[in-house]
């Protein structure tokens, strides 16, 4: 294999509607650090707005006619990259801007990792100060966990319950944290997000290109899941930093609270996505016990419909049941009659 000098790194940057601005910040920093190419996807993005691309060669622009999703457009963009002269893929959103130093410290984990671990088993995932700041997350030692729990839904277990209330009302437990600067520079992880995702070729050669049926959310997930199925490693370095550029759809994070914060997102389709992908990818690739599973998911819907009524958020519970059907009638894809505002 060629020296990490000598290997060609491309970006496939993903974004939608107009946000050039961003596009163009990120593409600045990817190529003051030595990225030799960008695949960028756009999802329904003004054609006039693109234009403004073109005068650099080494922005490769894909237009598609609407946003068709994130599965899809990684999908798209990750089959150009493969398409061209590139060793390495390294996959962002078009608002992750990373750190001056973020590709040199990639090359140096990838340099360290490779040793004990195949290209073609070996993804390395950078820290999103946009995903990961202020956020609860599940970590055992050096060891983050992403993916659904065992047999539950959303996290919700039935032996879980009690231990949860505690956990939330009484005390704050040292497993979940909402800062990972400090605590450990490399963590293995069994899951990561598409932005920010830096892998080898021959990698993406085993698992093949993302799935498009989810449309948003999950995709990611079920996606670096196959690394995993495969027997390969991800690991999750957190001197790699990205800096997100646009915080208006600020994370749902579950910090103090017994409840989820499927109820809690601003633009309410969200609610209807998560709750039908995560019901296919956990009965699919997490399911040990189905009656455990389905007493579990009947558990959170009770649950979560008890909150709703309380809260003044049925609109949302309405969403969050249709998407579990939809995902149970395996109908997936964008659903066109979903309405951006709850009336």
């Amino acid at each position: 294999m060629k020296s990490g000098i000598e290997q060609k790194v491309c970006a496939v940057i993903l974004t939608y509607k107009d946000r050039i601005n961003y596009v163009k910040e990120v593409s600045n920093a990817l190529f003051e650090q030595g990225v030799s190419q960008i695949i960028l996807v756009a999802n329904g993005t003004p054609e006039g707005r693109l234009k403004e691309l073109e005068p650099d060669q080494r922005i490769t622009t894909i237009a598609l006619s609407q946003n068709f999703g994130s599965g899809k457009g990684y999908r798209v963009g990750i089959e150009a990259a493969m398409n061209s002269s590139c060793d390495f893929l390294w996959l962002l959103d078009d608002d992750n801007r990373p750190a001056p130093d973020c590709l040199r410290v990639l090359w140096q984990n990838w340099a360290h990792f490779v040793k004990t671990t195949p290209a073609d088993q070996l993804a390395l995932s950078c820290y999103r100060d946009d995903q990961f700041d202020n956020r609860e997350l599940n970590v055992y030692g050096n060891k983050l966990f992403l993916q659904p729990r065992l047999n539950s839904y959303h996290g919700f277990h039935i032996k879980r319950i009690l231990k949860l209330i505690y956990e939330r009302i009484i005390e704050q437990p040292a497993k979940y944290v909402t800062d990972l600067s400090g605590k450990a520079v490399v963590y293995e992880s069994d899951g990561a997000f598409f932005g920010g995702l830096f892998v080898h070729r021959t990698l993406i050669q085993k698992i093949s290109l993302p799935n498009d049926h989810y449309f948003v959310y999950v995709d990611d997930l079920e996606y670096t899941h196959r690394i995993i199925e495969e027997g390969g490693k991800i690991k999750m370095i957190c001197d790699a930093k990205i800096h997100g550029l646009d915080w208006s759809i600020p994370f749902q994070c579950r910090t103090s609270k017994l409840y989820h914060s499927t109820l809690d997102y601003v633009q309410p389709f969200r609610t209807y996505y998560c709750a039908r992908n995560i019901e296919d990818f956990t009965r699919n690739n997490f399911v040990s016990n189905k009656l455990l599973y389905y007493f579990n998911l009947t558990l959170f819907v009770m649950t979560i419909g008890t909150m709703a009524l309380l809260r003044g958020r049925l609109g949302h519970y309405k969403l969050l049941l249709s998407g579990i059907k939809d995902s149970w009638m395996g109908k997936f894809g964008e659903n066109l009659n979903l309405k951006t505002k709850i009336q």
